[in-house]
């Protein structure tokens, strides 16, 4: 099985050589390297130049003309590795000597799963370790397994990654894009072994409330809910965006189905199809109350209620943010 990482890179000089040293120091040696400079107007393109005349292993330096942003960038360094097993990198982390060797090892003890995800433990700018995991901080806000979506903790099979690209202009995040439909399809296997530090700078591209290196506890949880339901009530929530990302799974799954039934099999691919389409008319339903006029809302809101839709999308908050929207959705 051949192995690729894809490296990422944004005016990356402060921490970069520590992390190709990390790959460089690995059990298992990748066996290519694809590193894309987004444009950074510094030295980060050379400092990789300068690794790549001596690495141990293959590694191709790709600069981009024009910055394309931190997700198209990684679109662009995916679409350039060649290997079976492709391992997503940050430039500003450090990985322990045996992430690629444990990692490649899960992979081939699971050919039912397409997406593998390893723990990280947050560590501040200059590599300290925390004693916390990116895993432990979300279980600890009281948010769900899925929500640990996390690109430089995967390792992504060729079959499915093939059928992921190119992106399409509407994606956001990268690693959200890969892992979401992925997970429909029940082919994810997220495992509770640290494997990295995921180090905060206070420059990070992820600002998720879970990146910090202070253990989250009860005080920490009432806060966010608090923050969330002002922001909730303040917006749109996210609605709008939360559709059209469904709508571009749901689209993209469409078209590739019989594909994706080769993977994962023709049952789970309709069934991921159906809870997208499900999915869908949730919010589409949602949204058509938020644009309804104030006096009607409230009873659009109740027949939503009462047919179940804010238990799958929302939920109590979700009710309350459609009938007091103040301005229409577009």
């Amino acid at each position: 099985m051949k192995t690729s990482v894809a490296l990422a890179c944004w005016r990356g000089t402060a921490h970069l050589t520590e992390q190709l040293n990390s790959l460089a120091g690995q059990t298992r040696l990748p066996d290519e390297v694809v590193a894309v400079d987004d444009a950074s107007g510094d030295e980060t393109a050379a400092l990789l130049r300068t690794f790549a005349e001596t690495a141990p292993f293959e590694m191709r330096v790709v600069e981009n003309p024009s910055n394309l942003g931190y997700a198209r960038n990684f679109a662009r360094a995916l679409e350039e590795t060649t290997g079976d097993l492709v391992f997503l990198c940050d430039q500003d982390d450090a990985w322990f000597p045996e992430k690629m060797e444990r990692m490649a090892g899960w992979a081939d003890a699971a050919p039912d799963k397409q997406i593998f995800a390893c723990d990280a433990e947050l560590a501040d700018g200059g590599l300290t370790p925390s004693g916390v995991t990116k895993r432990g901080q979300i279980a600890a806000a009281g948010l769900p397994e899925r929500a640990f979506v996390m690109g430089c903790c995967l390792a992504i099979r060729r079959d499915y990654l093939s059928l992921m690209l190119p992106f399409p202009a509407s994606v956001r995040a990268h690693d959200t894009w890969l892992v979401e439909l992925a997970d429909r399809l029940d082919l994810v296997a997220r495992h509770t072994a640290v494997l990295q530090y995921y180090r905060q700078h206070g420059a990070n591209a992820s600002d998720f409330f879970v990146n910090t290196t202070r253990r989250l506890g009860p005080v920490e949880r009432v806060h966010h809910a608090a923050r969330s339901l002002a922001r909730r009530l303040a917006s749109d929530g996210g609605l709008v965006r939360e559709r059209q990302s469904i709508s571009c799974q749901h689209d993209w799954l469409t078209a590739r189905q019989d594909d994706f039934a080769g993977i994962c099999g023709a049952d789970a691919a309709q069934r991921a199809r159906a809870g997208l389409a499900e999915d869908l008319a949730r919010l589409t339903a949602r949204l058509e109350a938020r644009m309804a006029s104030p006096l009607a809302r409230p009873g659009l809101v109740f027949d939503l209620w009462r047919r179940g839709v804010y238990r799958r999308s929302g939920g109590v908050l979700g009710a309350l943010r459609d009938v007091t929207a103040w301005h229409q959705a577009p």
